[in-house]
This record gives C-alpha cells, sequence and structure tokens, in this order.
C-alpha cells in the first residue's frame, strides 16, 4: 500500500534478526498513525494536567516522544530528545505534554518511583531525596487523575476511539527507533535501504547506551572511593546521572557493596590503630597525673574522717540518751522509707527495661520485614 509500512510477511529471510521482526511486525500505516496524531492532539495536557490541545503540525514536528510523554523543549526536540536538561523529571517541566497513549508508561514510572521512594527509606536517605521523590509521584498522580476524569466524561464511542489511538501509537513507539510521532513516510518502493534494518541499529544504541551508563557507574564509584565520600547506592546514581535501578542490577551492585564493606573494614582497622599507636610519654603522664590525684584524695579522706568525728564526739556530748534513742528511731523509719523507695524504683526500673527490649525486638522485625518486601519488590 502506498504510503504505509510494511506488514510482516512470511517470507522474510530466516536469517532476519529476531529484533528486526518484532519491529516490522509493530509498525502500522502511515494513514492509521496520521488518524491517531489527529484524534489525542486535542487530549493533549501540561505538567498540571490542564488541556493544552495542539495541531497535528506542532505534535509532529514541534515535540518530540520521550518515556512519560511528550517534550515540546527546543533543545531536547533538536536533539530527538536525548537531550533533556533535567534528565526526564518531566512532571516538574514546563515543556512536557503528555497525552492519554502514555497513560500506561506514566503509572509504570510511578510505581517505579514508590519503590525507590521505599528503598531510600529503607537506606536511611536524606530526607530531601524522600521529598524529591514524593513530589514528583505527586505531580505525575495529579497529571493521570486529571486525563482519566476527563476521559471518563468523554461518551463510550469517543473512549474507544481515544484508546484505539493509543494503541496505534503505542505501538508505533514500540516499533521504531525514530523517536518523532508520527514517524515520517517511507518510500515502499526504496525497501530496506540499511540491511540490517531500523530495529538492529536501535538494538546497537541502546547496548551502547546501556554499557556507557555501567561504565558511568563503575567510574562515579571509583571516584566517590577515591575522594573518601560515602558509597550508597543513591550516592553513585546520582554521581553517574543514571537511575537509581541501575545500581541494583547484577554486575553493578556487586561493586557497590564490595565498595561499601571497604570502606566499613578501614575505618574500624583506623580506629583500633589510634589506640594501639597511642604514645609511651602520653601513657606515662596521664599515669603520674593518676597519681597525684588519687594522693590528693586520701589526704582530704583523712581530713574528713578526723573532721567528722570530732564533730561526732562534741554531738554525742551535747545530746541525752533520750534524744539519741528519739533520733535512731527517726533515723531507722526514713531509712526503712528509703529502702521501701528504692525497692519500687528498681521494680519499676526492670519493668521499663522489659518494656524498652520489647521495643527493640519489634522495631528490629519490622525492619526486617521492610527490607525483605523491598528485596521483593525489586526482584519482582
Amino acid at each position: 500500500m502506498p504510503g504505509a509500512y510494511p506488514e510482516p510477511a512470511a517470507s522474510l529471510p530466516e536469517h532476519i534478526p529476531q529484533v528486526l521482526l518484532a519491529a516490522v511486525t509493530n509498525t502500522v500505516s502511515l494513514k492509521r498513525k496520521r488518524e491517531a496524531v489527529t484524534r489525542l492532539s486535542a487530549h493533549v495536557v501540561d505538567s498540571h494536567g490542564r488541556p493544552s490541545p495542539c495541531s497535528d503540525t506542532s505534535y509532529e514536528l514541534r515535540s518530540v516522544a520521550v518515556p512519560y510523554g511528550g517534550c515540546t523543549e527546543p533543545s531536547n526536540v533538536k536533539a530527538g530528545g536525548g537531550s533533556c536538561p533535567i534528565r526526564f523529571q518531566c512532571a516538574g517541566c514546563g515543556y512536557y505534554r503528555p497525552d492519554p497513549s502514555y497513560l500506561a508508561a506514566i503509572e509504570q514510572h510511578i510505581n517505579e518511583l514508590r519503590a525507590d521512594r521505599e528503598t531510600a527509606r529503607a537506606m536511611d536517605a536524606a530526607e530531601f531525596v524522600i521529598t524529591a521523590l514524593t513530589a514528583q509521584i505527586t505531580a505525575f498522580e495529579q497529571v493521570t487523575d486529571r486525563m482519566r476524569r476527563r476521559l471518563a466524561a468523554l461518551p463510550a464511542a469517543e473512549q474507544a476511539e481515544i484508546e484505539e489511538a493509543s494503541t496505534v501509537l503505542r505501538k508505533a513507539r514500540a516499533g521504531s527507533g525514530h523517536t518523532l510521532l508520527p514517524l515520517a513516510a517511507t518510500h515502499a518502493s526504496k525497501g530496506f535501504m540499511n540491511p540490517q534494518g531500523n530495529a538492529a541499529t536501535l538494538a546497537e544504541a541502546r547496548r551502547r547506551d546501556s554499557l556507557d551508563k555501567r561504565q558511568r557507574v563503575l567510574t562515579a564509584l571509583t571516584t566517590l572511593e577515591h575522594d573518601g565520600k560515602k558509597v550508597t547506592f543513591t550516592a553513585v546514581a546520582r554521581s553517574a546521572g543514571v537511575s537509581t535501578w541501575l545500581t541494583y542490577t547484577e554486575g553493578i551492585r556487586e561493586h557497590i557493596e564490595a565498595a561499601r564493606s571497604r570502606q566499613q573494614v578501614p575505618a574500624a582497622a583506623r580506629s583500633t590503630a589510634d589506640v594501639q599507636h597511642a604514645s609511651t610519654v602520653t601513657l606515662r603522664t596521664e599515669l603520674d597525673l593518676a597519681r597525684q590525684e588519687i594522693r590528693q584524695l586520701r589526704q582530704e579522706k583523712e581530713q574528713l574522717h578526723h573532721a567528722v568525728r570530732h564533730q561526732l564526739g562534741q554531738q554525742l556530748d551535747a545530746i541525752s540518751t533520750k534524744d539519741l534513742t528519739t533520733r535512731v528511731d527517726e533515723l531507722t523509719h526514713h531509712n526503712h522509707e528509703l529502702a521501701g523507695q528504692l525497692q519500687q524504683a528498681t521494680s519499676e526500673n526492670a519493668a521499663f527495661q522489659a518494656r524498652v527490649a520489647s521495643l527493640e525486638e519489634d522495631l528490629a522485625a519490622a525492619r526486617t520485614s521492610l527490607r525483605r518486601m523491598i528485596r521483593n519488590e525489586n526482584r519482582s
């Protein structure tokens, strides 16, 4: 069909890579994509979820498809979506223009942000990290909620048309390496100019991008460890300019955990070495000072004993036997009261200690459960 992308054919050579076959399977006609653009361009919203409809031309030429919606930032559009100044924190960008075809991707991203937030809490991350993740979640939820409310207010037939148009654009984005929507038409008479196909080129570009990100992570890890800064998964991701989940993937996580272990061991070794290498002169000086203090305390003790004996003798001479008996009874009674209060305080202290131990066990169990839940969530 003129003006359409080829549909999957049984006559494709067997040596064509599977990724190319998948790309061909996902392609749709240019006419269907233009109809989908016309339908969805009227339902574009801004970063606050407010209606921001655009023309078909603006949708195609003045915006670029990014993971969670369309972007109208000029430098990013010119770079084909590969030059976002704020690294795809779309919900906080004034150039963010999503439409209903991105709802599934946005909701998936919200779930990933929630998982990152729980991971950050389990890692005792700084409060500004939690606040930033929460703000992104709230902003994306505001966009999706408003889009869904507007879609729910439409007639059922129009909702079905929008859903079909969204499916067409999602299929177009998944089946092509070009980021502008809709894709420019290719001439059927020219066929595939690249023997490996656009899908193979896209796969190779993704592979190089993945290797580049992993190399940046390892470089950032080495730099943090060399500078003596605390190594955490969040710190490595921020320094390398990648998402946090990449630092937990196999092949990266092991290096970060090893670096964290190396940071813990030298700290303990340094503290032990500091104690062992205390100078002999310092120890002798402290010993002499301690001996002098002991001698002074002994002298003060003898003086106090002498003063007490002298005063006690004078009091005994001045107080009669009856007064002494009364005084002894008073002191005995007071002693019993103090003993009772001491016993009560001891009992209360034991109860409080038992309560503290119980609460510490509950807290440890809760932390263990949270870590297990986060670990299971990351694995899934």
